[in-house]
C-alpha cells in the first residue's frame, strides 16, 4: 500500500483505494466551499464547475467526450447553511447528460 503524502506540518492526507482491487491507492480531494469529498478517477474525465460558493457540478465522462454530447454523468452539490446536498441530474447517475447543459437542467 502506497503512503500518504504528508502537509508541512507532517499530518498526513486522505488517501482512498479503488474500488476495483482494493488496493490501488485513489486521491481524495474536498470541495473548499462545502468540504464536500471529491475523487479523481483516471478512468473517466471529469470536470467540475463552481458558478458560486453554494453550487458545484461534477460531470464525468469517458475520455476525450465533448461536452456537447449526452454521455455525461452530472452530479450537483448544493449547500444551504450546514446543510449539503448531492442530487443527481435527471434524478439518475446515468451517463446521458449534456455537460454544456449542466446549470439548465432538474436535479433530484
Amino acid at each position: 500500500m502506497a503512503q500518504a503524502k504528508r502537509d508541512e506540518n507532517r499530518v498526513t492526507t486522505l488517501l482512498g483505494v479503488s474500488t476495483i482491487d482494493g488496493r490501488t491507492p485513489t486521491l481524495i480531494y474536498a470541495n473548499p466551499y462545502s468540504n464536500a469529498i471529491l475523487t479523481d478517477s483516471n478512468s473517466y474525465l471529469t470536470k467540475i464547475d463552481e458558478p458560486d460558493s453554494s453550487t458545484t457540478y461534477i460531470g464525468n465522462a469517458a475520455i476525450s467526450s465533448s461536452t456537447a454530447s449526452g454521455v455525461w454523468q452530472i452530479k450537483k452539490i448544493s449547500v444551504s447553511g450546514t446543510v449539503t446536498t448531492i442530487s443527481w441530474a435527471g434524478g439518475t447517475d446515468a451517463f446521458s447528460n449534456i455537460w454544456d447543459n449542466r446549470a439548465s437542467l432538474s436535479y433530484s
